[in-house]
């Protein structure tokens, strides 16, 4: 049997090793998290609770693709503060208390990871947004929320 073996180029393996760190970066739902991911993670929860208790919208004006994202930001708040928020017992379910909770959850100088569930909560929210948002980073998909927020305050405005 005749082996065949593939030579490449530096340059293809460069562009092939660039591929994978681009690849390797952009996934963040890991085993291992980082403060600042919990907490970045946290202030995008927070953008969709903002977007999602909007009054001034009218459900009826958005169209294509404003309106799916507007139903899937609807759908992650609905299984965070029905399902995730009782399960894990953390905060009171109302509106006020869970923002405050993010916010203090938000604050730099609180040790997140010595707060009981507060991981396996953060845990199961980053699980929710990757599988509605697989291709986003969290970079991404915060500049993506701020950019949604914004068009929603172009459309009230028109």
């Amino acid at each position: 049997m005749k082996k065949v073996l593939f030579e490449i180029s530096g340059e293809e393996r460069n562009r092939i090793l660039e591929m994978h760190q681009t690849a390797t970066n952009k996934q963040y739902l890991n085993e291992g998290m980082n403060t600042g991911d919990e907490l970045e993670l946290l202030e995008i929860v927070s953008i969709i609770d903002k977007i999602t208790d909007r009054i001034d919208i009218d459900y009826s004006l958005l169209a294509g693709e404003e309106r799916e994202m507007f139903k899937k930001l609807g759908a992650i708040e609905s299984i965070i503060t029905t399902s995730l928020l009782p399960k894990y017992d953390l905060f009171n379910i109302n509106s006020n208390s869970w923002k405050s909770m993010v916010s203090k959850l938000s604050n730099p100088s609180v040790n997140i990871e010595s707060m009981k569930g507060v991981s396996e909560f953060i845990n199961e929210v980053r699980t929710l947004i990757k599988k509605e948002f697989p291709m986003d980073s969290l970079d991404d998909l915060r500049e993506k929320l701020n950019q949604f927020n914004e068009s929603l305050n172009k459309l009230i405005n028109n």
